[in-house]
């Protein structure tokens, strides 16, 4: 049961050259991204958190705790099933529930 929970830089700059700020989620080779708060410049980017910007205490604490419940959940969800589909993963990443299509008449 190997996972790996990181948050990186989104690939795409917007206007103001700033990145947002997603986690990162691997389990079983199998990729997943959760978005935050957080739009950040490369130059305030030191790999894992936040530097040089006037707010660097809050986005680091808004970026530990949304990898914190990523990993609760994920945890939790692993007592009881180790075998995760990518949609599964996406579910418990995104913190969404499932939902189940009815047809109705």
């Amino acid at each position: 049961m190997q996972y790996s929970i990181k948050p990186i830089l989104h690939h795409h700059e917007d206007k103001d050259k700033r990145y947002k700020v997603i986690i990162q989620v691997i389990y079983n080779r199998t990729k997943s991204f959760a978005p935050t708060i957080v739009k950040v410049t490369k130059e305030e980017w030191d790999g894992e958190k936040v530097i040089n910007h006037k707010q660097k205490l809050s986005f680091n604490t808004a970026i530990k705790s949304t990898c914190s419940g990523i990993e609760t959940r994920l945890l939790d969800h692993l007592k009881f099933d180790t075998n995760l589909s990518k949609y599964q993963l996406d579910l418990i990443v995104k913190d969404k529930k499932e939902t189940t299509r009815t047809n109705k008449v």
